[in-house]
Formats: structure tokens, C-alpha cells, sequence
């Protein structure tokens, strides 16, 4: 009986490695009866490594280890996210089955069209490890122990996952690569507003909108004055934010939100920064907002 694999191959945002001096480790979830390698590529050590390897084998069906290749390359990004590192797979769509998986040779940094260097791949036979081009770097090494924790939790009972979630996901981790902070900020705020669904008004302000639009219609005022006034029947984009964090964290929290949308506004809208101490601030208390929020949602506990 033929068997199928799965590799995923992540590349770290730079400068932020896991502190392990050793090549290879082993993880196994008794409730997925599942193993998994996490390995270096390229050099001696998980700690020199700017490309880890994320292989588990023994499935019965290339559908079957795709579908465990997915909950680990999410599980991989939020956790490694919320330790601090970013995680690049490569073009959005990188998710494939394979014949089989074959690296590139020494000094060459041509793939063909089996050898996919990065994201998430199936296939029906061993890979033929041998060399892939990526330098190690030896800076910034976060606790392995740390990162495993997350790791583990989030493999074991990640949530399935909307494209909201997936893109919610993406973009968080997007800001460990990301040098400017009104950048970060403005990404991590995008990030929120990916997994908000636009709510209605409550009856009585929904009422008074009609009202609004009618009194409009009526007195020949412009299609588009009208089709603004529609618009006031759901709560505002940073509304509806707001509404998420008090769901899901707390009120405290959301009045917090307030604020932080209210420097994007001004920054996207009128071209105003904050001081770089405020923005400095606000940055990592939205970092540590939006992190808590993923991982509730997505894990199911709270950090």
C-alpha cells in the first residue's frame, strides 16, 4: 500500500531564528497520531537556519497529508508569529501535490517543475534531501522551548479556517518581516479588518436612516448623496473592529481599539503622524491585541 508525505518549507523573516543546536527534532500529537520533523536546511543547526522544514509521512492518501500539511502551515504561522517571527512560503498559492520532491543541486539555484522551494507539498515517495542555497545567520535566536509551546497547542486545536482567517493570518506574520512601524501598524490594523463582517444598525437607528433616504429621494437630491446615506444602515468599518474586540477580549480592550484606528484614520486619511514614542506605544500594544485575538479565535485559549 502506497503511502503520501508532506513537507512544509518556511522561510524565517530575518535576523530571528530558534535557539536549537541541534539539526532535527521530533513532535508527535497522540490525539492526530501523527509525527512531525522540524529540520534545518542547508546547515548544521536549527539555530544557524534561515529555512526550516516541517516534513510528517505515513498518510494513506496525497489528499490526507495535504489536509495535515495545511493545519501545520497555519499552526507554524501563528505560533511563530506570536513568538516573534514571520513566516514567508512563498507565492500565495503554495499548496501542491507532487510526484515527487526533489531539491536542487550544488551551486545551482534553478528549480524545475517538480522541485518547489517553498510552502506546503505532497508527494508519494521520499524526498532526495540535498542542497538548497540560503545562508545561515546566528542572530536574534528566540527560545526554542517557547516557540514549541505555541507550536503544539496550535497543531493540536487549530480551529478550520475561514480565507478571512487565512488572510488574517498572513498578514500578521507579514509585520515580523516589516522595518517601519507606522507600516506595521497600519498592516496589523488590516489584519482586524479582515475578519470583520459588516454589522446593521439597531432597529430604531435603521428607522431613522430610511427616514433619511426617503427625505432624500424625494426632494430630487443626487443618486450618489442617496447611495451614501444607504451606507449609514451598517456600522462603520472601525465600528465593527471595535465590536470584534470587545467580543472577543474585552471591553476594556475595545476602548483601547479606539484610539489605535483613530491614528490610522489620520495617518491614511490627513497625512498625520503621531510622535514616534506614542506610535512606538500603540504599535506593540496592537501587535500584542491583534496576537491574542488570532489565537483566541483560532486556538481557543487565552494567553
Amino acid at each position: 500500500m502506497s503511502s503520501a508525505s508532506f513537507r512544509v518549507r518556511a522561510l524565517l523573516s530575518p535576523r530571528r531564528h530558534l535557539d536549537y543546536e541541534g539539526g532535527a527534532l521530533s513532535l508527535s500529537n497522540p490525539r492526530l497520531r501523527e509525527t512531525l520533523t522540524i529540520s534545518a536546511v542547508s546547515v548544521k543547526t536549527i539555530r544557524e537556519s534561515s529555512t526550516l522544514d516541517f516534513v510528517s509521512d505515513d498518510f494513506p492518501s496525497n489528499e490526507e497529508a495535504m489536509r495535515s500539511g495545511e493545519r501545520v502551515k497555519y499552526a507554524l504561522l501563528l505560533s511563530a508569529a506570536m513568538v516573534g517571527i514571520g513566516i514567508d512560503y512563498g507565492p500565495i498559492d503554495s499548496s501542491r501535490a507532487v510526484s515527487s520532491l526533489v531539491e536542487n543541486t550544488p551551486g545551482s539555484r534553478s528549480y524545475g517543475p517538480k522541485e518547489i522551494p517553498y510552502g506546503l507539498s505532497t508527494y508519494s515517495t521520499s524526498p532526495k534531501v540535498g542542497f538548497h542555497f540560503g545562508q545561515g545567520s546566528m542572530t536574534s535566536a528566540l527560545p526554542m522551548d517557547r516557540f514549541l509551546s505555541y507550536f503544539a497547542l496550535a497543531w493540536d486545536k487549530l480551529a478550520p479556517l475561514t480565507p478571512q482567517d487565512k488572510i488574517a493570518l498572513e498578514l500578521f506574520s507579514s509585520t515580523r518581516f516589516e522595518l517601519s512601524l507606522m507600516t506595521r501598524f497600519v498592516v496589523l490594523i488590516t489584519a482586524l479588518e479582515s475578519l470583520t463582517i459588516r454589522k446593521h444598525r439597531d432597529e430604531l437607528e435603521l428607522s431613522a436612516v430610511e427616514e433619511l433616504v426617503t427625505y432624500a429621494r424625494t426632494r430630487g437630491f443626487s443618486a450618489s448623496l442617496r447611495s451614501e446615506l444607504g451606507r449609514l444602515k451598517y456600522l462603520s468599518i472601525g465600528a465593527t473592529c471595535q465590536a470584534l474586540v470587545e467580543e472577543v477580549l474585552t471591553p476594556e480592550d475595545a476602548a483601547q481599539f479606539g484610539p489605535f484606528y483613530a491614528i490610522r484614520s489620520k495617518y491614511l486619511h490627513d497625512g498625520l503622524f503621531p510622535s514616534d514614542e506614542d506610535l512606538c506605544e500603540a504599535q506593540v500594544k496592537l501587535d500584542h491585541m491583534v496576537g491574542r485575538i488570532l489565537w483566541k479565535r483560532l486556538v481557543a485559549q487565552t494567553i
